[in-house]
């Protein structure tokens, strides 16, 4: 495999999966929803729109024809947008001016139509919904026939179609309008045949082909399908030179500059000097080497061949929706409670479809790469936190990619000692985390014959799918039998250790939180297990509930029978430090529930009319219970959310500066949004032209100055932590850090000293101090005030990260 043949594959693939894109969109009468057709009706609508508005108005001296008379008191954003939609649509056909005119006459009187129907029937929208359910051809005539019934019911009164000569003349007007008004088409005369008349047919114009021939090729250049390489990444030195290095004769790959950022002048503006830190760290990080773990991969493929279902690899199948009732048409109840059953299958069906194109390319590159040395590329984001560059099949992936992958060098495993994170990792893998790290390490050995049997035969003893990460443990079992057999190994896996809810971890560091520190595993507890703040808010929710029961609450004492988990509590618990809000929350629970259903084969003890109001009363217990354990960093939370909020309200950004010498610079600017809804093909079409502009938007700079913080220091310490720690192979995911068993404990080390160093001084009022120096005319207010967590005590915790 050559360097410059790669290059210009993953060129190739990029500009192939642009151009299958829009040729899809051609094919499907779908222009309009390509990249090409926004960015035009983007640029052209506004004018357009603009001399519609002229052209539909009551002249002077005469009567309206009736589509003008019709249209007088419409929106004429949509009559605009429908018109520039229809066309787009159609150019590729080569129609002539009078189909394509009466085919946006008829498209602006359904739409006409549809919204008479809505605004005069209260069955109008459950009509339009109901045509969704039919395919494209039937949908018009299914609005039709049910107007019709409406209107001999009297539930309506009859909605007066236009003539054919109002279709054409509405059409015609507008078409012409938009030629004249956008130069995007304009007319050919031709014959049809060798004694026919001149025929008037609609194109684009040369100047609109040439614009779309030079937008298509310019943005499938810039959109490469990012693959690991085989020779080493260019170190980065600068903001614009790194990772990936190509030119012309090694094959086109567009700028791939050391921070992901649309803000030019800012990156300019950078001393690379001061970023030497951040730099040295991916520099180190994108320069381990890796390989694919063939063994992994060899029982992947026989998994997906053979259909098994383990956690991770979707079904090849879809799930078959349930029979439609016998009495389904004449019964309304009976086809409704059916058609609810069949969302929801057709919702995880889609997901699963999803899921397995993803498997699809991470297989597909572990096959391509398989018995390479390869490398993955990196970058950072705005707030300094390292990405892998390559798509798919990369340690930031899920379980699959992580199973599949393993470092190129190996290191020797001489004794237990060097042996016992290995030992950690597989326990961890299989789920057995919860208990000390002395019990993960002896959970390998009583384990043994388990593993040995798994590693000798997987396809035939498949206890390994039960595990957690089931691709990770099947990892550690081929490596863990070997050191069972022989009392040493050479070790290839990645060990990871985690830091515990690491938002809530730094919230509770930084404001020096005694209940935050202990519960996130900061400081040591007196039990020799990690702290679990998820059991606790979840024991919190429970005693609400609890409660509640004993007052006849009607869902209080079914959720307490049906069993809330830790689950149930983690991902509102993870995500509150992030910008959780209570719709949010309300979804993960419902994500809970809906997997405790589906995956756990746990019936819902709630009816139909019942399900999403207790789903409610849950999520809300939920909330209350983390609001109230999480005080300290709650008030930190609102802190930062104040700070910017003074800032923003006079139109400036925020930037601070990392302990590592990141610089950020958070900027959100305000998105213009021209939102247009209309009834098309009897669906409700939501159309939204996004269009930034020069001025901040507060409302985002205010979300988003919490987590951005947040994650501006688990970067900075990451970054510390590999310039450090004097190691070669690192495999980093922003708060779980891992490399070979044998150096595990030296990384664990340094990252409870580089966490010490780093956080011991004041950050909070360093972070103030530098928006103060930026904003000398502004006050703010102090940072809330402290706890008296003893943040030295990070080095003898062993759960900080493990």
């Amino acid at each position: 495999m050559d360097q410059r043949e790669l290059n210009k594959e993953m060129s190739e693939i990029g500009v192939g999966r642009f151009n299958a894109q829009w040729e899809s969109a051609r094919d499907y009468d779908d222009i309009s929803r390509s990249k090409a057709g926004q960015r035009i009706m983007r640029q052209l609508l506004p004018a357009f729109h603009k001399r519609v508005r002229q052209l539909i108005k009551k002249e002077k001296g005469g009567r309206p024809t009736r589509w003008n008379s019709d249209l007088l008191n419409y929106d004429l954003k949509k009559v605009s947008f429908i018109c520039f939609k229809v066309v787009l649509d159609e150019l590729p056909k080569k129609k002539t001016l009078t189909s394509l005119a009466y085919a946006v006459g008829k498209h602006i009187e359904r739409e006409v139509m549809c919204t008479y129907l809505v605004k005069t029937n209260p069955k109008g929208k459950g009509i339009i919904k109901g045509a969704k359910t039919r395919s494209k051809a039937s949908q018009y005539r299914h609005i039709q026939l049910s107007m019709r019934n409406e209107e001999k019911k009297e539930g309506m009164e009859n909605f007066d179609h236009w003539a054919k000569r109002d279709r054409l003349s509405c059409g015609l007007n507008l078409v012409e309008l938009l030629r004249v008004s956008t130069g995007l088409i304009e007319y050919l005369y031709i014959k049809k045949s060798a004694r026919g008349k001149l025929t008037r047919f609609v194109a684009a114009t040369k100047e609109t082909l040439d614009w779309l021939e030079n937008f298509n090729t310019h943005h499938s250049l810039l959109d490469p399908f990012w693959m690991p390489t085989i020779d080493p990444p260019e170190n980065w030195e600068n903001v614009w030179e790194g990772g990936y290095v190509s030119n012309e004769e090694d094959g086109f790959l567009p700028d791939f500059p050391f921070i992901k950022s649309y803000d030019k002048k800012f990156l300019r503006s950078l001393d690379p000097k001061k970023l030497k830190i951040p730099m040295d760290a991916v520099n180190k990080i994108q320069r381990t080497p890796w390989e694919i773990n063939q063994n992994v991969l060899a029982v992947i493929l026989w998994a997906w061949d053979n259909n098994v279902e383990v956690e991770g690899l979707p079904s090849k199948e879809d799930e078959e929706l349930p029979p439609f009732p016998i009495d389904g048409e004449e019964n309304r109840d009976s086809r409704n409670a059916w058609a609810k059953i069949a969302s929801k299958i057709h919702r995880r069906n889609l997901s699963t479809r999803s899921k397995r194109m993803l498997t699809t390319k991470v297989v597909y590159l572990a096959e391509k790469f398989a018995g390479e040395r390869i490398f993955l590329p990196c970058n950072v984001d705005f707030r300094g936190r390292v990405y892998y560059a390559p798509t798919f099949c990369n340690p930031m992936g899920n379980d699959l990619s992580r199973g599949l992958l393993q470092f190129w060098r190996e290191e020797k495993v001489r004794n237990k000692d060097e042996a016992r994170w290995l030992a950690i990792h597989g326990s961890n893998s299989y789920g057995n985390d919860k208990v000390s790290l002395t019990d993960r390490e002896q959970w390998a050995y009583d384990n043994a014959d388990m593993i040995k049997s798994i590693a000798v035969d997987p396809t035939s003893d498949l206890r390994w799918i039960e595990a957690d990460a089931p691709f990770s443990f099947l990892a550690f079992c081929f490596e863990w039998r070997v050191f069972l057999e022989k009392g040493k190994l050479k070790t290839k896996i990645p060990v990871m250790m985690d830091a515990t809810n690491n938002g809530l971890q730094l919230l509770s560091i930084l404001t020096r939180c005694e209940y935050g520190c202990a519960a996130t595993n900061v400081t040591p507890n007196d039990e020799d297990i990690p702290a679990d703040i998820y059991t606790t808010a979840r024991l919190r929710c429970e005693s609400y509930m609890r409660d509640d029961a004993k007052t006849g609450h009607p869902f209080a004492q079914a959720w307490l029978d049906y069993g809330i988990d830790r689950n149930c509590l983690k991902r509102p618990t993870m995500t509150k430090p992030y910008g959780l809000t209570e719709y949010s929350c309300r979804q993960y629970v419902l994500d809970w529930f809906e997997d405790k259903i589906h995956g756990d084969d746990l019936p819902s003890p709630f009816c139909e009319k019942e399900y999403y109001k207790a789903v409610h009363y849950l999520s809300s217990n939920v909330w209350k219970a983390i609001e109230e354990i999480l005080d300290l960093p709650k008030q930190c939370m609102d802190w930062f959310v104040e700070v910017a909020q003074i800032v923003s309200a006079e139109g400036r950004p925020l930037q601070w500066t990392t302990p590592s010498g990141f610089v950020v610079k958070q900027d959100y600017k305000k998105v213009k949004e021209n939102k247009i809804s209309t009834w098309i093909t009897g669906q409700a079409l939501h159309v939204k032209f996004h269009e930034s502009t020069d001025k901040l938007s507060v409302v985002k700079q205010k979300n988003g100055v919490s987590p951005n913080t947040i994650h501006s220091y688990d970067s900075a310490l990451l970054h510390l932590v590999v310039c450090e720690s004097g190691l070669y192979d690192f495999c980093m995911i922003h708060d779980s850090f891992g490399t070979h068993s044998n150096k595990a404990q030296l990384l664990a080390d340094t990252i409870r000293s580089e966490a010490v160093k780093m956080f011991t001084p004041d950050l909070l009022r360093s972070w103030l101090s530098e928006i103060r120096e930026q904003n000398p005319d502004l006050e703010f207010p102090e940072p809330p005030e402290y706890g008296s967590a003893d943040i030295s005590l990070i080095r003898d915790s062993p759960y900080f990260f493990s």
